[in-house]
């Protein structure tokens, strides 16, 4: 027998399970492939956009969002000052002082309906 042959033989047999094997692997790869169209898994942890007040005398629009403050979670106390509500800013940043950082995890729970809260208490409008 020769051993071209043979060898031929099992050459052959390496490629048919080496191309198997990179199908079943980009078989796998795409039934992991996130969905074309990605939604969020709870809308608890996502800050979505709820439509806009509007300024009472010159009608400027302010986007109000519902659910979780992302901004509120990077900048703790500077998103409350940036949104003009002292009260709360002050709250945030004693409480921040005394928990050593761990209140800037629970207050963008429930930053955003304050927000809301103080612009209409405010004056804004909420529809033109």
């Amino acid at each position: 027998m020769d051993v071209s042959v043979s060898t031929a033989d099992r050459q052959s047999s390496n490629i048919r399970k080496s191309g198997f094997l990179i199908k079943a692997l980009a078989i796998a790869i795409l039934c992991f492939w996130p969905p074309e169209s990605v939604t969020p898994l709870s809308p608890i942890f996502v800050s979505k956009p709820s439509g806009n007040f509007y300024h009472p005398i010159n009608r400027h629009p302010e986007p109000i969002y519902t659910g979780f403050s992302w901004p509120c979670l990077f900048f703790g106390f500077f998103w409350f000052l940036y949104k003009q509500m002292w009260g709360w800013a002050v709250i945030s940043f004693f409480a921040a002082s005394f928990t050593i950082g761990i209140s800037n995890i629970v207050f963008p729970f429930f930053a955003n309906s304050v927000h809301q809260n103080s612009l209409l208490r405010k004056g804004y409008l909420g529809s033109e």
